[in-house]
């Protein structure tokens, strides 16, 4: 639990873990044993949208990771499929596409994240040029 969730009543955490999980503001309500209208004035708080917010990026990580495990899996599916000399040639075929159109996906991805990470090493300099014309 991080800090900011200690410091709400765990009314409050069972109503964030419903909302941060897509869960609807009655669910959240019924959740936490509130009303909906006790509900809305938390989620005006401070400290209860910073709960919302970590916990967020919580599932999210979590949903990711789960993803990726499930990418890898569909990897080797299609590995499979691609090479299975017994499947039907449109499944073969349509393996192949996907496989060569992710493929592309990920080099265009890894293609623009190095060109921001060029353009981030360069902007330190810029931005201090820029500094010191101004003045």
């Amino acid at each position: 639990m991080s800090a900011v969730q200690d410091m709400l009543s765990k009314q409050q955490l069972r109503s964030v873990q419903v909302l941060a999980t897509g869960g609807s503001l009655q669910a959240a309500a019924a959740a936490g044993g509130v009303t909906t209208r006790t509900l809305a004035r938390w989620r005006q708080q401070a400290e209860f949208q910073r709960a919302m917010t970590s916990t967020q990026h919580e599932v999210l990580v979590q949903v990711s990771g789960a993803l990726t495990s499930l990418c890898v899996q569909a990897v080797k599916t299609l590995g499979e499929i691609l090479v299975d000399q017994a499947a039907p040639p449109a499944a073969r075929i349509s393996a192949a596409k996907v496989a060569l159109d992710l493929s592309m996906r990920i080099s265009d991805a890894r293609d623009s994240r190095e060109r921001q990470y060029q353009l981030n090493e360069l902007l330190p300099p810029i931005t201090a040029q820029w500094d010191r014309e101004a003045y």
